[in-house]
């Protein structure tokens, strides 16, 4: 072959080696630019969803502070020893129960003599 021919086909392959590298870079580019975009998108999410954990942490605090002002803690040791209390009601009640059946059985078999 001659020296121009090989030339043109050099050309040629380099032309083509080329075009499939731009191919592949706009491939790539386009690759890159979904992905900014599917971050924003999750960014955004991110953003709202912080937005309402804060909301509802502020909304928490706000209920702890009222509970804090009308006594919160005062009430929950009050209603310990209410339950306490009545715990110990019962087995005084399940005890006083007990003695008055074993009474009456008692009576009913002096009865039965």
């Amino acid at each position: 072959m001659s020296k121009e021919t090989d030339k043109f086909l050099q050309a040629e392959q380099s032309t083509q080696d080329l075009l499939e590298t731009l191919e592949q870079l706009k491939t790539e580019t386009t690759s890159y630019k979904t992905s900014a975009k599917e971050l924003d998108t999750v960014r955004q999410k991110l953003v709202g969803l912080i937005d309402s954990v804060q909301a509802v942490a502020k909304d928490s605090h706000e209920v702890v502070k009222m509970m804090k002002s009308i006594g919160g803690p005062e009430i929950l040791g009050r209603l310990s020893v209410l339950s306490n209390q009545l715990n110990r009601m019962r087995m005084l009640a399940i005890i006083g129960l007990y003695i008055s059946a074993m009474s009456v059985i008692g009576i009913v078999i002096l009865l039965l003599r």
